[in-house]
């Protein structure tokens, strides 16, 4: 009687425990199947987009953005040419007399710029300006992180000075101008950002040691944010990383590649339409020239010593300082 006592009171806690798992078992493969459709979906609408329909350029007329390291390169380029489509720019740079010229060259044109002088990599200097810019111009929109510096030099010639202010203006940068401008970005419920990274945040190379780790650390930064405003239903705030191939921006030294017809250097024109037309249509990664992301996904699933033998044919496209 013993026996039969155990089994039956054994046996209903293991006939519920095989209704539990088929149950769960059940819902599991009902969440595979939702998730499976959601892929596919995912993936023809995405290819629709990067084959046959374009995204639609918005509208920036009259919106305020604030360009970072715009004395100089790329960012005074993106002043000049964004200035067209009619925004109130405000232009920070540690260069006040150059970022003067830039935003006299846009009234020039008829638009409307600010000039400010701010070190990027202070969060005192960023947060105190960001205050100034809100008060006697109005609500930033859209924030071009594009300050940057690069040193070009081996590991061993860096001085940790140098290396620390890479890092910060580079990358913390980054976090002091989010920081300061996203909050206001919730609160009306739009926005936009735009970090400048570059290829070598995909992939180091020789002579970028410090620039590459603050290249890497943008697109990490940009892509853990994205799913923050995600998952706190923030969704209509946009995020645009732009990681452009080597550009003639006096920067370093610049020597094309052995396949220059593939992987060339760019000009500064096309690298800054380019970018317009990536911000204007809202686009998230933006890897160009397009050998560039074949390049990309062709290395980072070969071994190292795979690896090594194709950039070391490709070459590298600068000298060291």
């Amino acid at each position: 009687m013993r026996y039969k006592t155990t089994l039956d009171l054994r046996f209903p806690n293991f006939f519920r425990f095989a209704l539990l798992f088929a149950f769960n078992s059940l819902l599991f493969f009902i969440e595979l199947f939702q998730l499976y459709t959601r892929v596919v979906f995912a993936l023809i609408e995405s290819l629709i987009y990067a084959t046959i329909i374009s995204k639609r350029r918005k509208s920036i007329a009259n919106e305020l953005i604030l360009i970072t390291g715009a004395a100089h390169g790329i960012g005074r380029h993106l002043a000049l040419s964004l200035a067209q489509y009619g925004p109130i720019l405000v232009l920070w740079d540690i260069d006040k007399e150059q970022c003067d010229r830039t935003a006299s060259e846009v009234v020039k044109q008829g638009g409307i710029a600010y000039s400010y002088k701010v070190d990027v990599s202070d969060f005192d200097q960023v947060e105190q300006t960001s205050l100034k810019v809100r008060q006697t111009i109005g609500d930033v929109y859209m924030v071009i992180n594009n300050a940057g510096i690069l040193n070009c030099k081996a590991l061993w010639n860096l001085t940790s000075r140098g290396i620390e202010k890479t890092i910060k203006t580079n990358l913390l940068s980054h976090f002091w101008t989010v920081k300061c401008f996203l909050p206001r970005m919730q609160q009306v419920g739009r926005g936009h950002i735009v970090a400048m990274s570059s290829n070598m945040g995909l992939y180091g190379r020789s002579y970028f040691t410090d620039y590459a780790a603050s290249k890497f650390g943008v697109i990490g930064f940009m892509q853990a944010l994205d799913d923050e405003l995600r998952v706190t239903h923030n969704n209509n705030i946009v995020l645009t990383t732009i990681c452009p191939s080597a550009v003639e921006t006096g920067l370093s030294k610049i020597r094309p590649t052995r396949i220059s017809w593939l992987l060339p250097v760019l000009n500064l024109d096309y690298t800054v339409n380019r970018i317009i037309d990536a911000i204007l249509r809202d686009e998230h990664l933006v890897i160009f020239p397009y050998g560039y992301k074949i390049f990309y996904y062709i290395i980072r699933q070969c071994p190292r010593k795979v690896s090594q033998l194709i950039t070391d044919f490709v070459g590298n496209t600068v000298e060291p300082n």
